[in-house]
């Protein structure tokens, strides 16, 4: 879930560059933020609305998000003991997402943030927590 609305935060980021100025009413496919509007993944602005992207432009936009995506491994410890993984980190965001491996294998979705040069800390979905994660 942390992972989508990370994906949606960037999407909504990138947007924002070419937002429009909200007049009375923010358009269809559009998300307001103070007196601007973004338009939503997948769509431009046109005017004072959004309009669907072509094919071509909507590959364009994904490649570009994706360009802004990293993954790391980290391994360190935790509630659960030793783990090793594999986050996804965006450009410009200390929010991290992915999934540990246990000591007894069992693989488990994480979701934190970096809290220092190359060091992640957060919680796992059974609620256990890790700290001092290092980026290998």
């Amino acid at each position: 879930m942390k992972h989508s609305f990370c994906m949606a935060s960037l999407v909504f980021c990138l947007a924002c560059l070419l937002g429009g100025n909200v007049g009375a009413q923010v358009p269809d496919n559009a998300t307001a933020f103070g007196g601007r509007f973004a338009c939503n993944a997948g769509y431009k602005i046109s005017g004072s609305s959004c309009a669907e992207m072509t094919e071509s432009e909507k590959i364009a936009q994904r490649a570009a998000i994706a360009s802004s995506r990293y993954n790391y491994n980290i391994s360190g410890y935790g509630d659960a003991g030793y783990i090793t993984g594999s986050i996804d980190a965006s450009n410009g965001s200390k929010d991290v997402s992915g999934y540990l491996y246990l000591e007894n294998g069992e693989e488990v979705y994480f979701y934190g943030e970096f809290t220092g040069n190359g060091i992640v800390e957060g919680y796992d979905d059974n609620g256990n927590y890790y700290w001092d994660l290092e980026v290998e």
